[in-house]
């Protein structure tokens, strides 16, 4: 069943009236999950069906009161490509998804409407005065990271060079001060110094895992208790606490590790991350 949809009711019906009614159902129809914990007979007496009934309305409650992720980048423009890969995670029962940069001026109104967050990448930051004047304001102001409790996301890494926390002050940096553009965009796939201080900058926020793009290859390293640096291939991985992980979600759009997209889902409830490949 898909995670994170809300309880739907086409009826109008106040929710006393509906409660009622589905309580009544209950009585001669007991519900799944009754049937898998108990047995398959019918509720023998009222309190048994307003416990089974109780049981089951519990159960859906937490099922739609999860989160599921799609972290996703490097689209570099593919539109239909992207249009693809969305009818695939709208089906898993995704109920947000992070966009983590150099996705192109012609997504974005595929992306209206969806409960997307946005963060610059190197395409947006070299893009910038090119975009229609319609996006560019709103582009300008896409930030470095998305945060949370034991999270960050970005484009290529969690430590970007002080002062560049919008596309539009990355893009004042890149021609006030004539940096390489992998100094401000390394590669976690392959930068030793940058992979270091992104587990760093973990550590020192007491985050459990940084999402990234920018290498266009799906790739997971995790910092383990005993200090060691291991590739984990999924395709789920737990987030688990005295770990640093990096979790490079792959491309959407060019993808340099086989011929299909990838993307990662996110449970943040679950703290776990799921490494999907897209057959579209």
């Amino acid at each position: 069943m898909k995670r994170g949809r809300r309880l739907q009711n086409g009826s109008g019906k106040p929710a006393t009236a509906r409660f009622a009614q589905t309580f009544a159902h209950h009585i001669s129809h007991p519900p799944a999950c009754q049937t898998r914990r108990q047995s398959s007979r019918r509720p023998e007496n009222l309190s048994h069906a307003l416990l089974a009934f109780t049981a089951e309305l519990t159960y859906t409650q937490n099922r739609n009161a999860m989160s599921l992720i799609a972290v996703f980048a490097d689209v570099h423009n593919k539109t239909q490509t992207l249009a693809r890969a969305l009818a695939v995670l709208e089906r898993r029962g995704v109920t947000a998804y992070w966009q983590l940069g150099d996705l192109g001026a012609e997504p974005l109104a595929l992306l209206e409407g969806l409960p997307v967050s946005h963060v610059f990448g190197n395409w947006e930051v070299s893009g910038l005065p090119h975009l229609p004047a319609d996006r560019r304001a709103w582009v300008a102001n896409w930030p470095a990271h998305l945060t949370g409790p034991f999270w960050i996301a970005s484009h290529a890494t969690p430590v970007y060079p002080p002062g560049c926390t919008t596309t539009a002050a990355t893009w004042r940096y890149m021609h006030e001060h004539h940096p390489r553009w992998l100094q401000v965009f390394p590669s976690l796939l392959h930068d030793e110094r940058a992979i270091a201080a992104a587990l760093a900058a973990l550590a020192e926020g007491d985050r459990l895992v940084a999402f990234h793009g920018h290498t266009h290859v799906q790739a997971v390293q995790q910092l383990g208790p005993d200090g060691r640096l291991r590739r984990l291939d999924g395709p789920v991985i737990a987030l688990t606490p005295g770990t640093r992980t990096l979790v490079g979600v792959g491309s959407i759009g060019v993808p340099r590790d086989g011929p299909h997209p990838r993307c990662v889902l996110f449970d943040p409830e679950a703290r776990t991350v799921e490494l999907l490949t897209l057959s579209l």
